[in-house]
């Protein structure tokens, strides 16, 4: 009898499971919301490749995705819908399109690579010893060749592996049939036990067709903590996940902790270093970047789009877009005004020749789109949310894709 209270309880557990959810669905499909998009100037034509994800919260919470065939509210989902949907625009066009590549797939966009001929996937798997680090460290990889639906997935160990504490990827990119991961290895090192977060990025080379390891080199080492200094260090690559690209930069930034006379503690960014990454001559060179481009409190956005990398600074009225082109050292400049100052801070992705700006506040989310290169603004617009309760209700964007 036990059994059958057990079934019984289960059935009643799930029927009010999806009852709930298609209560709650109800009611946020007769939600008085809804966004309109407000074009102030240029072509509509320049939003067709962008979707964005994000969130509203007011007297209706609900999240959605923007795209060029129209808003998609994510309570409108059905109960499989929702348990598959990762709100990253790009991911979910993926699983779509490629469901059994992406089994199992991590949904860190940096550890994938896409082209008109092949979806990639890299990733590094390591076992953790209980008590201070991780050990056998091993690249997993997965190759398809879009057309012909052929596969090369296989495993390699991580050479000289002791060395390093933990890994992971930062990037992936193909280039005449080699696979090159970029990783991050945070070093173990007997030899400097006064220092701890050394870590050194290296790129990793594979034959896909052989599945062999070519090479491997290191590209930039961090110090980590060093007494009262502190470096840390990341890739720039494509702002937009999964691009392609000829150059990878990453850089090294110092910083210094100081006291103040009233005993707080202050670290002050004193210097950046950059290193550039041929893709096709695999070659590495120092890049000379001119301070007022690269420092200051007020940059909060680099990314490499062709040949240049670009440095998005806050300003009082809104942006500064500098940059600085890796193979002449040519400087460019423009200045972007803000509509207002309310809200998240922007985000700013590019791809080709386009430079997107976005942004959530109070009841809609502004959208730009300029020519990176000149500055001309080519469209101005705004996603805003019309209905009987929008004055209370604050929008966020939390992803930005453009394919």
């Amino acid at each position: 009898m036990k059994k059958y209270w057990k079934l019984l309880t289960i059935a009643i557990i799930s029927v009010l499971v999806i009852s709930t959810f298609y209560i709650q669905k109800a009611i946020a499909n007769e939600s008085p919301m809804e966004f309109v998009l407000d074009t102030y100037s240029g072509d509509e034509a320049e939003l067709e490749k962008l979707a964005i994800s994000g969130w509203y919260q007011g007297q209706y919470n609900e999240s959605f995705t923007i795209t060029s065939d129209g808003i998609e509210y994510h309570s409108h989902d059905s109960l499989v819908e929702q348990l598959v949907r990762t709100y990253s625009p790009k991911t979910d066009q993926l699983i779509e399109g490629y469901r059994g590549f992406m089994r199992g797939k991590t949904m860190d966009l940096r550890q994938l690579y896409e082209d008109e001929k092949l979806l990639a996937f890299a990733t590094v798997e390591s076992d953790w010893d209980g008590q201070s680090r991780y050990n056998d460290h091993t690249f997993k990889i997965d190759v398809l060749q879009k057309g012909e639906k052929e596969r090369f997935t296989f495993k390699k160990t991580v050479p000289n592996q002791q060395d390093y504490n933990y890994m992971y990827v930062v990037d992936v990119q193909i280039k005449d049939g080699q696979l090159s991961i970029f990783t991050r290895n945070d070093i173990v090192s007997e030899k400097h036990a006064d220092k701890f977060g050394q870590s050194d990025f290296r790129v990793y080379r594979f034959d896909i067709a052989s599945e062999k390891l070519i090479s491997e080199d290191s590209l930039l080492y961090v110090e980590g903590q060093d007494g009262n200094k502190s470096f840390n260090g990341e890739i720039i690559s494509a702002s937009t996940p999964m691009s392609q690209t000829d150059y990878v930069v990453l850089k090294k930034t110092e910083y210094v902790e100081t006291q103040s006379e009233f005993g707080e503690m202050n670290t002050e960014e004193t210097g950046k270093e950059y290193m550039l990454y041929n893709l096709s001559t695999m070659e590495k060179k120092e890049l000379n970047i001119p301070e007022e481009m690269s420092m200051g409190s007020e940059v909060y956005s680099e990314f490499m789009l062709g040949t240049s990398i670009y440095f998005i600074h806050r300003t009082q009225d809104g942006l500064a877009v500098k940059s600085y082109n890796i193979n002449d050292q040519q400087k460019n400049e423009f200045t972007i005004e803000l509509p207002n100052d309310e809200g998240d801070t922007p985000s700013v992705i590019a791809k080709g020749e386009r430079i997107y700006i976005m942004g959530g506040g109070l009841n809609e989310v502004p959208i730009m789109v300029y020519n990176a290169q000149t500055g001309q603004s080519l469209y101005e617009g705004t996603y805003k949310l019309e209905g009987k309760q929008v004055q209370d209700s604050f929008i966020s964007v939390d992803g930005i894709f453009v394919d």
